[in-house]
């Protein structure tokens, strides 16, 4: 997880950091029980905590699992698209 994300959890309400801790674990446990994304965000899986979403990725050769973000449902994929954009145009994530 990358500094961003644990700095959104830690400014989390605590109800709310506990039930993104315990799906994060779950996930950890089951990394492929999200929901695969489709057509721009091919590639990258989503697991729903009530309205906020989780997006990662899984590195199956390692075995690990790569949190890119946490955010409101409304908003989070087109966050994600848009820092993929940016990022094969040769910037870095934001």
């Amino acid at each position: 997880m990358d500094g961003e994300v644990r700095a959104l959890i830690r400014r989390m309400p605590p109800d709310r950091k506990r039930k993104i801790k315990e799906v994060l674990r779950a996930v950890a446990r089951e990394p492929r029980a999200g929901k695969l994304l489709q057509e721009e965000l091919a590639g990258l899986l989503s697991y729903r905590v009530g309205m906020l979403r989780i997006i990662y990725t899984l590195d199956l050769v390692r075995k690990v699992t790569h949190i890119i973000a946490i955010g409101p449902r409304e908003s989070i994929y087109a966050e994600v698209e848009r820092d993929i954009a940016y990022q094969q145009r040769g910037g870095t994530s934001s």
